[in-house]
């Protein structure tokens, strides 16, 4: 009875988390500004979780093809594109029909035209990981800056760049290390895994652990989360230094100067989680439940995190301070805060609280999804 009430709380977290890739659902949406009012009238239509206003901008679909609105409702950029994103750092990746990828700025100015690219990545650091349709031949990649200029190319396996650096593999190995925004490697490959930058620390893995897991009940095989190998993270500072060593299962990016790490139970399938410093020292001690991975990073003193798991496995959601004092809550979900605000629901009823736990306004019961504030605005719809 018990391993069931786990997989069915396992089954609605990530029906709540990834509802949005349902094939067959579509959202009617529109947007709200900060006193709870439609601004921008629920007229668009998405098969996917619609998207936040990034740059002033947001990405619509009108009659089949993409374009942009700005924050009063207005068509910005018209929808001309068979695939687009949201713009990143005043520029987005687009791509026409029957062409190939480019990017445009937020007047809608083609900065780099949609016959050039097979790959373009959303601009982190000034800089756009992309993959040239015909130049370039010798190289797997390339990076471009915002006037569409190749800054330079290189063969490694790479990732966006975060506070000047990038992570890189070779070809044909398996260790990654990082390179500089000249394609120079100024950490030697030698992590199983490697992160984006944040915060001056970069979460780094040496190598993952197999387990053998030995039979908690003669049921526990059929449980599916379950995990045979385990990740064992640390931190690593830019000069390539292992400051805090690979030992916790689950590690998030430090924000604010804490990071969220946590530990697998013994039971295979559940972590325990608290926060830690630059030093690697609990300064709140892993005492929250999880069975999934829930990032809980710290933003205006305020970080969201799993309340409580009881014997029931009801979850419910609380915002602790930096001294693990539980400030606001619990309730049955909610959002972490962005631009002052934050989503939550309790005994049947979702509104939108600042940052001191006041209710700003309630939402009307018909929506059924709701979004995070952006330049302003969320979206919300069914």
């Amino acid at each position: 009875m018990k391993k069931m009430k786990i997989i069915i709380l396992i089954s609605v977290v990530l029906i709540t988390f990834i509802s949005g890739c349902d094939s067959n659902r579509v959202y009617k949406y529109g947007y709200i500004n900060k006193k709870g009012e439609i601004v921008i009238e629920t007229k668009y239509k998405s098969e996917k979780l619609p998207n936040n206003f990034s740059d002033g901008l947001a990405l619509v679909k009108i009659k089949g093809k993409y374009g942009y609105i700005d924050t009063k409702g207005n068509i910005a950029i018209e929808p001309i594109f068979e695939e687009a994103r949201d713009f990143s750092e005043g520029m987005a990746a687009v791509r026409k029909p029957e062409e190939m990828w480019g990017y445009i700025n937020v007047k809608g100015e083609m900065i780099v035209d949609c016959s050039k690219l097979r790959i373009a990545n959303d601009f982190s650091d000034g800089l756009a990981r992309v993959c040239f349709l015909l130049e370039y031949r010798d190289s797997n990649f390339q990076y471009i800056d915002k006037e569409g200029k190749v800054v330079f190319t290189t063969n490694y396996g790479c990732g966006n760049f975060h506070e000047g650096l990038a992570s890189m593999l070779r070809e044909g190995e398996e260790l990654h290390g990082y390179m500089d925004k000249t394609g120079e490697i100024v950490i030697e490959p030698q992590f199983y895994s490697a992160k984006g930058f944040k915060d001056g620390f970069a979460r780094v893995q040496l190598e993952p652990t197999e387990v053998d897991w030995e039979e908690i009940n003669s049921q526990k095989s059929e449980i599916p989360t379950k995990r045979s190998i385990v990740e064992e993270w640390g931190y690593i500072n830019k000069d390539g230094d292992l400051i805090i060593e690979p030992k916790y299962n689950y590690a998030c990016d430090f924000y604010e100067g804490l990071a969220h790490v946590g530990y697998l139970s013994e039971n295979g399938y559940m972590y325990k989680t608290g926060y830690i410093n630059k030093d690697g020292e609990h300064v709140i001690e892993p005492k929250y439940i999880q069975i999934y991975r829930f990032e809980g990073n710290f933003k205006n003193d305020l970080a969201l995190v799993p309340y409580e798991i009881s014997d029931t496995l009801e979850t419910k959601f609380t915002f602790i301070n930096k001294e693990g004092k539980e400030v606001l809550g619990p309730f049955d979900f909610a959002y972490e805060f962005s631009e002052g605000l934050a989503y939550a629901s309790k005994n049947g009823k979702n509104y939108y609280i600042n940052e001191d736990g006041e209710v700003v306004f309630e939402l009307d019961p018909k929506y059924k999804i709701y979004g995070e504030f952006k330049d302003g605005l969320a979206y919300v719809g069914w």
